[in-house]
């Protein structure tokens, strides 16, 4: 057996960490984007409780301090369109500071004190520094370390799974 098997099954045994998959969408693709839809899942809870928070991405244009890209709104426009309508639709009153403050709170309550939380994303040099943006902004505290951010397209790659360059 590997040492990095057996590593694998001792860190197993010692802890149950939960592993929460996040998704973000944004109006850019930049590390100062905003974001208009946070969506995540505690992927060892038998019930795959979701969490998502969406507000209407309009909030963002002419916003200091985040990116608004009419590229990216054209792409949402056309490959997103029923989750994008539905967004602009939502009134202007919800903002980026009280989606921060609720996503962080969820992974505060998703984490625990005895257990270690591991997030994870389908590309997390994409996804974090923009969540972390946002929290920054707001003057939220990042509720996660350096060492608990994974990236779900790795996991994918050992495991044999093709990687699309264009995605």
């Amino acid at each position: 057996m590997s040492n990095a098997i057996r590593d694998l099954q001792i860190a197993n045994n010692l802890a149950s960490p939960i592993d929460i998959m996040i998704d973000i969408e944004t109006v850019g693709v930049h590390n100062n984007a905003g974001i208009w839809q946070i969506g995540a899942v505690n992927i060892r809870d038998p019930y795959n409780t979701l969490f998502q928070y969406t507000i209407n991405p309009e909030v963002y244009h002419n916003r200091p301090h985040y990116d608004w890209d009419t590229d990216t709104l054209s792409w949402q426009t056309l490959e997103n369109n029923s989750n994008w309508n539905y967004a602009r639709s939502l009134s202007l009153t919800d903002t980026p500071n009280k989606m921060a403050n609720v996503f962080a709170e969820y992974i505060i309550e998703q984490s625990g004190k005895d257990n270690p939380v591991n997030l994870w994303s389908k590309g997390k040099d994409f996804d974090f520094p923009i969540l972390e943006h946002l929290l920054g902004v707001e003057g939220i505290k990042v509720p996660w370390r350096y060492h608990q951010k994974h990236c779900f397209r790795d996991i994918q790659y050992a495991m044999g799974q093709p990687m699309r360059l264009d995605k």
